[in-house]
């Protein structure tokens, strides 16, 4: 929750009072520990190895292939990582010590933590077959590709890769309602919203997945999702104008994109629609921002018009020059949108936008109540 907002986290952190993550966090740290005598014994550390610290030295390791560690237990290795309640255990060893360290945590959380755990959701899976987790697929890819003629070692094989589910793009699309019976589809809420509101609105949900999922190996993935989230733009715009996306596309044309205008303290400026090759994709996995909390794709659209909004410059009741909006004056209660949108306006701040419009509630209550009350009496 920030600044009163819920906001659904994609990783699947607690949501409710401020506290409950830190209260699961200490309440699943009992699991930590355990965890980490488990992989202690299982997973003892690995002795650098004495061959190649000597042909480190003369210069021939990198000819002769040498490891440059000596696993003490080859056959078994147990890696453990949690966020929040979801946790995930990675084993290297036959099926039967899965199972039992399966057993075991299960024994651990239902008898001493009491909580329940999920038969749907707790399985064992192999390595290259995959699993979700915090929304990203976990799994190993094994491949016959050979990193050079002269060592014969295969280039990915055996690494852990973290990938966008192939189904993740469909999903949004149905989601965020771009998609209907696998065809795109214009959003219908906001096509009454302005065309720069509307853009901006698709842009922002993009933007928030694709920074969540900028880690992901295979970054190609995200290519549909922004296909999808352009389009259903198209045709909302489309929808907006009742005319064609072809029509639209052509009007807004701007060099190798579209973009919107719109004017800002007296100059034409443009909104264009972003395109996100591979490398500025990568350049995202050093953003520092709390990844749990998606953008609001809700945070261009109020009561008023994002380029009306844009024109104002200071508050008319205190002087404010920031978070400006329009005030509609008086009442707007059995009115069509139209002659709302029409009324006389004033330009205020959000603090004052809101006292005059709590103070408007206010009366309004008051009056129903009066009503209320003569009908009672007569």
């Amino acid at each position: 929750m920030k600044d009163g907002i819920k906001y659904e986290s994609l990783s699947g952190s607690p949501q409710g009072g401020i506290i409950s993550p830190l209260l699961a966090n200490v309440y699943l740290h009992y699991i930590d520990i355990k965890m980490d005598e488990l992989i202690k014994e299982g997973t003892p550390i690995r002795k650098t190895n004495p061959g190649y610290r000597k042909a480190y030295h003369q210069g021939m390791h990198h000819k002769l292939g040498i490891d440059s560690q000596i696993n003490l237990n080859p056959k078994t290795r147990v890696e453990y990582i949690r966020y929040a309640d979801d946790f995930i255990i990675g084993i290297k060893g036959k099926y039967d010590k899965a199972e039992t360290i399966k057993n075991q945590v299960t024994q651990w959380l239902e008898r001493d933590l009491k909580l329940t755990v999920s038969k749907d959701k707790s399985k064992i899976v192999k390595a290259n077959k995959g699993t979700r987790f915090l929304s990203y697929m976990v799994k190993v890819n094994p491949t016959s590709s050979k990193l050079t003629k002269k060592t014969h070692k295969k280039s990915l094989n055996g690494r852990v890769q973290i990938q966008v589910p192939k189904a993740k793009a469909k999903e949004y699309g149905y989601e965020y309602n771009w998609l209907k019976r696998g065809k795109i589809k214009h959003d219908e809420t906001l096509t009454s919203r302005d065309e720069l509101e509307i853009i901006r609105t698709y842009k922002t949900i993009v933007r928030g997945i694709i920074q969540y999922f900028c880690l992901a190996n295979n970054l190609n993935a995200l290519t549909h999702l922004t296909y999808l989230a352009e389009y259903s733009c198209l045709k909302t715009l489309a929808r907006k104008r009742k005319t064609t996306i072809a029509k639209v596309r052509k009007k807004f044309n701007r060099s190798a994109t579209w973009s919107i205008p719109y004017s800002n303290k007296g100059k034409t400026r443009y909104e264009s629609w972003t395109v996100y090759p591979w490398d500025k994709i990568k350049k995202m996995r050093n953003y520092k921002e709390n990844p749990d909390i998606t953008i609001n794709p809700y945070l261009f659209q109020g009561r008023t018009n994002l380029t009306d909004r844009l024109k104002a410059e200071i508050c008319e009741k205190c002087g404010k020059t920031t978070q400006l909006q329009i005030h509609h004056i008086g009442t707007v209660r059995n009115k069509n949108r139209k002659s709302v949108m029409n009324k006389s306006t004033k330009v205020l701040c959000i603090d004052c936008h809101r006292n005059i419009t709590n103070q408007q509630m206010h009366d309004i209550r008051l009056n129903n109540k009066n009503k209320r009350t003569k009908r009672i009496n007569s």
